[in-house]
């Protein structure tokens, strides 16, 4: 059993991270905000730390710094949380101890995944969630910005939005299922 922190502001995605590692027989329990939030991972001394990068009343990044740089939080992991038109700066993930950034919307299975991770030198790429042949939204944002004109048009800003919910759908629909399986379960 791991022990699990959520930092994130948006309420559905802390219980969705409850109902799956919860499920999975991990202790989970988070905040909402970053206003004390380097004190509370103290206290709960977690094993992994999931922290959503626009986290209301923190910088992500100088957080994740100060989790690692307590001596008795060293080895913890931190999972950096990202929307689906969040541009994360890689590298200064990296630098901040952020070991992967799972795009939202999040899937059971990737979730499942971060906290199964085998231990040893290849346990980065393992914890990373499973290998995925299409790229993830934040790519084909990245992309689209990339590839866009000067003033594009607004049916070049439509295809380029439609790009990105395709690619995003997937993982929304298999969120649903697996809510929808728990639920029906109990009843």
């Amino acid at each position: 059993m791991a022990k699990v922190f959520v930092a994130d502001d948006n309420p559905h995605i802390q219980r969705m991270v409850e109902d799956v590692l919860g499920a999975d027989g991990h202790e989970v329990s988070g905040v909402s905000d970053g206003v004390d939030l380097l004190h509370l991972v103290s206290e709960a001394s977690p094993n992994l730390v999931l922290i959503d990068v626009s986290l209301p009343a923190g910088d992500a990044f100088e957080i994740c710094r100060g989790i690692l740089a307590q001596r008795a939080l060293a080895d913890t992991e931190i999972v950096m949380l990202a929307g689906p038109l969040d541009t994360i700066n890689h590298d200064e993930a990296t630098q901040a101890g952020v070991r992967a950034v799972l795009q939202k919307p999040l899937s059971a299975a990737d979730l499942s995944a971060l906290v199964k991770a085998p231990e040893g030198p290849d346990k980065k790429e393992a914890a990373a969630g499973p290998q995925r042949q299409e790229l993830s939204v934040e790519d084909l944002v990245q992309g689209a910005l990339e590839q866009s004109q000067a003033e594009p048009s607004r049916a070049v800003i439509r295809e380029q939005v439609e790009a990105v919910m395709t690619a995003s759908m997937p993982a929304m629909i298999d969120r649903i299922t697996d809510r929808l399986a728990k639920r029906l379960k109990r009843g």
